[in-house]
């Protein structure tokens, strides 16, 4: 299964559009995809949506618009936007210390004195920290666990390796941690904080940070052609999120309208240079 959602700056004609769906459904076919479905969104017109295939291979539904792909680590720009939009409000600041913002987290920073853990540094990706262990990659989170619970499974792996802030080192407990932090400045659960601040003023209605409810129209995710069970992840903000094609063709149209009507355009932008 796939799903992307893209914008472009050259304006694309509708001849140019069906040219590329064809190229695209020729590489479906080649590669025997089971669904694909993309959008391409421009300013000032409504998105360009294809979907081919079916959701699952044995009931051969057939899927469309609305149907609910996982998005792994895109799933890490919700938690971005939460961030900002706590920071335009001036609820919080990017160079806060994640110390004084969440004082119960474990982790290991020899570098304290001299280069503090900031929030900012949860979004960039420069902890320096490990990503997650195994243990926390192969638990089965369900029921789910609350996030406190969840970055209490192993902390050993939130050690920084350099100073904080120096350099890039891709980790998935960061966002998870950005989005607890979300939740203590809000007094609402991430999901619920996401379901009122992003979804809701988006219109994003077919979208799940669990299993979805609706499995006839949920693709059904393959490896060599084999379906592959619905996996709980530990770190759900960092990649649970299940959406449309739909639903991410907003969120793109968001990003397109500088930020409109989630953010400002310079909070926007401030999010793109982190």
């Amino acid at each position: 299964m796939c799903r992307f959602s893209f914008s472009v700056s050259a304006e694309l004609t509708k001849h140019d559009l069906e040219l590329l769906n064809q190229d695209i459904q020729k590489i479906v076919k080649q590669y025997k995809l089971p669904s694909l479905a993309y959008a391409i969104s421009q300013k000032n017109t409504s998105p360009f949506i294809r979907v081919s295939g079916v959701t699952n291979i044995k009931n051969n539904t057939l899927a469309d618009q609305h149907t609910q792909y996982r998005i792994a680590s895109i799933s890490k720009m919700f938690v971005g936007i939460a961030v900002m939009q706590l920071v335009e409000a001036k609820q919080v600041k990017l160079s806060d210390r994640v110390s004084t913002l969440y004082p119960e987290l474990e982790f290991h920073n020899p570098w304290l004195d001299t280069h503090p853990l900031l929030l900012v540094h949860l979004l960039e990706n420069t902890t320096g920290w490990n990503d997650i262990s195994l243990s926390e990659f192969a638990y089965e989170n369900t029921p789910a666990l609350n996030l406190y619970d969840a970055l209490a499974i192993n902390s050993n792996s939130r050690t920084s390796r350099w100073p904080p802030g120096t350099r890039q080192a891709y980790t998935n407990s960061a966002a998870t941690v950005a989005a607890r932090i979300v939740e203590k400045l809000s007094g609402l659960k991430f999901t619920d904080y996401v379901e009122q601040h992003i979804f809701t003023p988006l219109n994003m209605q077919h979208r799940s940070y669990a299993k979805p409810l609706d499995q006839d129209n949920a693709a059904t995710g393959y490896k060599r052609h084999q379906p592959v069970p619905f996996k709980h992840i530990l770190m759900q903000p960092s990649g649970s999120l299940s959406a449309s094609i739909e639903d991410m063709s907003r969120f793109t149209m968001m990003l397109i309208n500088q930020g409109e009507p989630l953010l400002s355009a310079n909070t926007l932008n401030n999010l793109r240079s982190v």
